[in-house]
């Protein structure tokens, strides 16, 4: 019958039946009770319906932080890391985050997996910028800059308080000082292409009140 699926797929950081279909030269019915059985004894793991992860690569690999942020980017395609996950990473944000949050220009979405929490918000296309090329091992994915990700954070965010000044320098607990001048130029530059009156408005709170 050939190679069975634990060594197909050993090497692949995610796999779906397509991928390894040609293995079984359109038997499909033998590559089906081969999942099914790769499931029962924990040989394979399931990212979402349709995609898949062998246990032995998971287990082999020792970026597994970088190995979460590809996938995050396989689960919905085309996505880039960014808002709360990527402020996290600069210590923006007082409290802990839990999950993977990424921008997409597809609909609103959520996983949850072995691997945790991806949450995936809806962009459009005119804001879909402002990310850079990453890799792990030779997959490439992208993520958001500092600017960027707090941009998509604010742009967003649903229910902005009123008292718009309160919120952003204070209840959204944003560590301001760990975003540089720099930082709040390339930001600010977003906020007047984004042509939001709600974003133009938290620039000049923040140029006025920190960034003067």
């Amino acid at each position: 019958m050939g190679k069975n699926i634990k060594d197909i797929v050993k090497n692949m950081p995610l796999f779906s039946k397509q991928n390894i279909a040609i293995y079984y030269k359109g038997k499909i019915n033998t590559l089906n009770a081969q999942i099914k059985y790769a499931f029962k004894t924990g040989d394979i793991l399931k990212l979402k319906n349709g995609l898949y992860m062998s246990n032995d690569f998971y287990i082999r690999t020792k970026d597994k932080d970088g190995l979460k942020e590809y996938i995050a980017s396989q689960l919905k395609s085309p996505s880039y890391l960014s808002r709360e996950y990527v402020m996290q990473k600069y210590n923006l944000l007082t409290e802990a985050i839990y999950g993977i949050t990424s921008v997409t220009l597809k609909t609103r979405k959520q996983y949850q997996n072995f691997l945790g929490s991806f949450i995936y918000y809806s962009i459009k296309k005119d804001f879909y910028f402002g990310y850079d090329e990453k890799r792990f091992l030779s997959n490439v994915y992208f993520e958001a800059n500092k600017s960027k990700a707090v941009f998509d954070y604010l742009y967003l965010k649903k229910n902005i308080s009123k008292n718009l000044k309160q919120e952003i320098l204070e209840d959204l607990r944003i560590n301001w000082e760990n975003f540089s001048k720099n930082d709040f130029n390339l930001f600010y530059d977003y906020c007047l292409k984004s042509k939001s009156k709600k974003m133009k408005r938290i620039a000049n709170i923040l140029k006025k009140s920190i960034y003067k």
